[in-house]
């Protein structure tokens, strides 16, 4: 169902240079607050919006994660969108966006496009390390900065940048991992 608000939102992640899955989940944030009221978004007190946070916590058990992309989809809409600067963005635990994980298969094709073999088991990294390996690879073959911050959802450019000081012993493990993952990735697609 897409609205105005919805639209906005959208557009409004867009020029501040969201992905996608970071826009689908902020939007998807921001869809489940206006359901609960049953009312649109700009007509939310400051004290219902505390509510809220307040229900999915202590009520609903959501995880930190969930919690974590709720306020921060929440906040983005209403400090860029709405324009407000209420007093509860401002303490929610979460405060900095965050990017999202990426999906299993996000890394799988990424690395399956990087083009590169060799080999150690999988299950012992981690998404974080093949996120931040892949960013590596990229910026050795030469991508440029600003679409690796866009692509890691990082909201600094200064984020980004802690790839540019790599040793080359940095350089040489990172390229192992991902030659070690590519190995684990042709194993299973061939089982």
């Amino acid at each position: 169902m897409k609205t105005e608000w919805y639209d906005r939102t959208i557009q409004a992640l867009q020029l501040n240079g969201k992905g996608e899955r970071t826009q689908q989940a902020y939007a998807r944030s921001l869809r489940m607050l206006t359901q609960f009221y049953g009312k649109a978004p700009d007509l939310i007190t400051e004290q219902e919006l505390q509510d809220y946070f307040l229900h999915r916590k202590n009520v609903d058990h959501w995880s930190p994660n969930t919690m974590r992309i709720c306020y921060c989809g929440i906040r983005f809409f209403y400090q860029h969108v709405l324009q407000r600067n209420w007093h509860i963005l401002g303490i929610l635990n979460g405060a900095k966006d965050a990017p999202l994980p990426m999906a299993k298969s996000s890394v799988q094709g990424a690395f399956r496009r990087a083009k590169v073999t060799a080999g150690i088991h999988k299950k012992a990294v981690s998404v974080h390390t093949l996120r931040h390996s892949y960013a590596t690879h990229l910026l050795e073959a030469g991508v440029n900065l600003r679409a690796i911050q866009r692509y890691m959802g990082h909201a600094q450019l200064e984020t980004t940048m802690v790839y540019l000081h790599l040793t080359q012993k940095g350089q040489e493990d990172a390229c192992q991992l991902i030659n070690q993952v590519m190995e684990g990735l042709d194993h299973d697609h061939h089982q």
